[in-house]
């Protein structure tokens, strides 16, 4: 017996330069999806972050991107700032980096937001993220001090 298909899977076009990106679906997580992130993703060791991503989940706030059916990457993002959408997190499995992932969620979560702004906030130290999203066309919208127990994090936004 098949398994059920994903529910509004979005496939992304494959690109013919690069192997790594062909069959690629960003989609809703699902419950079953948690162990396959916590395999990737050494923070969801903490117990108050895996209930924090397990309650995501069910509010359907997170999605994944998958090659060829393996999840490589995730985000969670909820329209909890000043009632826009704000992207709260964004993993990609270090196997799979600076093969364009977090760049192809980024636009997911634009298309999905439906939004005229839409924010993320990135800690300082994280310049890979911040170049991500500088290259997107974020801008900067300001600075917030002592959030982040490794400095500040800056807030980026987009105007759709």
């Amino acid at each position: 017996m098949s398994e059920p298909a994903r529910k509004d899977v979005f496939n992304l076009p494959d690109e013919e330069d690069d192997f790594k990106m062909q069959h690629a679906q960003i989609a809703p997580a699902e419950v079953d999806d948690l162990p396959s992130i916590c395999f990737f993703d050494e923070s969801m060791n903490d117990p108050k972050r895996k209930e924090w991503l397990t309650r995501c989940i069910f509010e359907e706030k997170c999605w994944v991107l998958l090659l060829d059916d393996t999840i490589v990457a995730y985000m969670v993002f909820d329209k909890s700032f000043f009632e826009h959408h704000l992207l709260r997190w964004l993993f990609v499995h270090p196997d799979h980096r600076r093969d364009g992932i977090a760049a192809d969620l980024v636009e997911h979560l634009e298309l999905l937001a439906m939004d005229e702004r839409v924010f993320a906030s990135v800690p300082e130290a994280n310049t890979t993220m911040r170049r991500v999203l500088e290259r997107q066309g974020w801008k900067i919208s300001g600075t917030l001090e002592q959030v982040e127990e490794t400095g500040s994090a800056i807030v980026y936004y987009k105007n759709m």
